[in-house]
């Protein structure tokens, strides 16, 4: 990848971030701060906290090529998964001392999500999406702590360990993001080794916003306040090909049962994104902890449809 490749792809996804902040800007909610634990001890190893970072992460739109193509009212299932990268205190510094050391290092947290979304809009290359009313009896956003055991790459790992935040997602009013690709093709897989040989993708990036209701938390590890208090609001940029990390060769879709049960593999053809019909996407997330309104307390935005910032690179890494 040139410098200018790197520099387009880098306006693109600032663009795509500020796009967010625009739509999460009109959300009634305030930060807040809360005393997480993040090794399960309690109260002796906990520390105020205010927002989460993700590394890089897999977001795979199951049908979501055939949705498109099928236009208006069309449905597809979305499957997320990613680590967590750092927690951060309410000055946005990483928080590295005590329990929160060993993170990424002896222990790590997880997400694993799957969403009901639905195509709200086609015109050219935009296609704009909204969290589905009917939600698949397997929707659902999770947090895991445990043994580092996580790989991007085979997609395992995301559900060992403690469960320690449930939450299920919420019908969007007006949506919660779009996606646009600029019509050009690359190598999918652009990250380190290219373990997809002789496949490419659709080139494209966003981001978006949506509503989980908090359903429980661990007390050993969310300490306060209590789980009827503290939502998080997710944006993220998504992108397509991968650039920040492997793609994802399977998704860990069930809710709950031990780390393999319901395994979803991608089917994404010779391009991604255009042959389907299946389209997987690199998703980056940050996390804030807010307050949301007494009449809808929820986990806010897990974000993984984009908003249109489209890129286009001259050539390939």
């Amino acid at each position: 990848m040139d410098f200018r490749s790197m520099r387009t792809l880098k306006a693109a996804l600032f663009g795509a971030a500020a796009a967010v902040a625009c739509l999460m800007g009109t959300a009634q909610t305030a930060r807040a701060e809360f005393l997480l634990s993040p090794t399960g001890t309690g109260a002796a190893g906990a520390q105020t906290v205010e927002s989460f970072n993700f590394q890089a992460g897999n977001a795979l739109a199951k049908g979501g090529v055939t949705a498109i193509n099928s236009g208006v009212g069309s449905t597809f299932q979305l499957y997320y998964q990613a680590d967590v990268g750092t927690i951060n205190n309410p000055n946005n510094q990483a928080v590295t001392s005590g329990t929160f050391a060993g993170l990424n290092s002896t222990y790590q947290i997880t997400a694993v999500a799957s969403i009901t979304e639905v195509v709200t809009s086609v015109s050219g290359n935009v296609a704009q999406f909204a969290v589905a009313a009917n939600q698949s009896p397997n929707s659902f956003f999770q947090l895991y702590q445990g043994p580092i055991a996580s790989n991007d790459l085979a997609g395992t790992g995301f559900k060992s360990g403690t469960l320690i935040l449930s939450a299920t997602p919420v019908a969007s009013v007006n949506g919660n993001g779009v996606f646009a690709n600029t019509g050009a093709v690359q190598t999918f897989d652009q990250h380190a080794t290219n373990d997809y040989p002789g496949i490419n993708s659709v080139v494209g990036t966003g981001a978006s916003t949506v509503n989980f209701n908090v359903t429980s938390t661990n007390p050993s590890y969310f300490v306060t306040p209590p789980a009827t208090v503290v939502g998080m609001q997710i944006s993220t940029t998504n992108s397509a090909p991968f650039v920040a990390v492997d793609p994802a060769r399977l998704f860990q879709s069930l809710a709950g049962p031990a780390a393999g049960a319901g395994d979803i593999t991608p089917v994404i053809g010779a391009v991604n994104g255009q042959t389907g019909p299946d389209f997987q996407f690199q998703a980056v997330a940050a996390v804030a902890t807010v307050v949301p309104e007494p009449s809808s307390v929820a986990l806010m935005g897990l974000g993984l449809v984009g908003f249109v910032t489209v890129f286009r690179r001259r050539s390939v890494a």
